[in-house]
Parts: C-alpha cells; sequence; structure tokens
C-alpha cells in the first residue's frame, strides 16, 4: 500500500517504518512524502534515485517529478493487475499520462505496460502541447515515441490543421513510419503464397 502526506519544511517527521519506502518529491519550497510498501517498489522494479537521510530516517528524494505526476505513480503502483489501470481515479490528462510514462520508465523498469494506457487512451495523448511534452522530454530511440506517433498514424487525430505547430522530428517520425508500413504491407502482397501439402 502507498499513502502520502503533504507537508512544508517542518521539524515534525513521521517515524521510520518497517518494509516501507519513504519518498520525498521536492517541488520549490513545498514538497510530499509518500510511504510505499517495499514489496510493491520490489514488484515493479528498483529506482535509479539514491536515499537521503534526516532526522526522521532515510527517503528517497525526488526532484525530476512534478507532485501531481507522482501522484498518479502512487495510484499505479497500488494498482491490481487484474484490474483497469486507473480504477479508482479519474483517467489523468493526456500530458499527465506521458509525464507518468516517462517518469516511470526510467524509474520502474517494470512500467513497461504503461505503453497499453497510451493506445488506449490516445484520444487524450495525440494533442500537439502532448506531443511536443513528449519529444522535449524522451530521447530519438524513446518507445514512448514510437507508441505515440504509431497511434497517430494509425488513427484519424483531429488536429490535423493545428500539425505545423508539431516539433519537425514528429512530422518526420510519422512519415516514416507510413512509408515503413506501405513498404511491408507491398512486400506482403507481392510475397508468393505458402505451398501446403
Amino acid at each position: 500500500m502507498a499513502t502520502s502526506t503533504d507537508n512544508k519544511p517542518s521539524a515534525m517527521q513521521a517515524p521510520a517504518l518497517v518494509g516501507v519506502t519513504r519518498f520525498r518529491v521536492i517541488k520549490t519550497s513545498a514538497f510530499k512524502d509518500y510511504y510505499v510498501s517495499d514489496n510493491l517498489l520490489h514488484e515493479e522494479g528498483p529506482t535509479r534515485h539514491t536515499t537521503t537521510k534526516d532526522s526522521a530516517g532515510s527517503y528517497v528524494r525526488i526532484e525530476d517529478c512534478d507532485i501531481e505526476t507522482f501522484d498518479i505513480v502512487v495510484a499505479w503502483l497500488n494498482r491490481k493487475k487484474s484490474q483497469s489501470f486507473f480504477p479508482n481515479h479519474p483517467l489523468p490528462t493526456g500530458l499527465a499520462l506521458v509525464k507518468l510514462c516517462i517518469f516511470a520508465l526510467d524509474n520502474f523498469p517494470a512500467s513497461s505496460g504503461l505503453f497499453n494506457e497510451v493506445e488506449a487512451n490516445s484520444d487524450l495523448v495525440l494533442t500537439v502541447g502532448t506531443i511536443n511534452y513528449v519529444y522535449e522530454h524522451t530521447t530519438e530511440h524513446s518507445s514512448l515515441r514510437h507508441k505515440i506517433v504509431g497511434a497517430f498514424c494509425n488513427t484519424k487525430p483531429t488536429f490535423e490543421k493545428d500539425l505545423n505547430q508539431c516539433c519537425p522530428q514528429f512530422l518526420a517520425d510519422a512519415l516514416r513510419y507510413i512509408r515503413d508500413e506501405r513498404d511491408y504491407h507491398a512486400f506482403m502482397a507481392d510475397a508468393p503464397a505458402e505451398v501446403t501439402e
């Protein structure tokens, strides 16, 4: 089970809990502590962050994530494998979903299942702002970029008139994806049928 507490810097802190890791997400002068079961972390994989100590014990310090995004990370960690990704929470915005993917894929090796959520919610993700955010915060070989391009090319996006506002690399990736799909289908159409006896 993962829980959280909103905090402003103060001297009073919760005591260290056995079997629980404390995460502190820091944004400007405010921070929020999250207490996550070590079993959940073991299931999803370790984080790349280092542990820091204070008067109340040790914690994992996170500064490269919005507090709102880590709220969704906690919901993701608490989900049941057989349930929908957001069983008791409202669906996040497309931008929040891609921020979650970027953070979780960097920090939780077992989080590749998040791609299913991007595909399932492509109507939320396929906006100029979200696409540009993904391209600004991921590398050229990002699996998230590939999923977004695939979703764009396989659906009818509603922002065609705004395509000129998308980053040029996204447009090049979309053209490459369409070309590769066309070449694959042409190859399959020209391939001789298998002979069965």
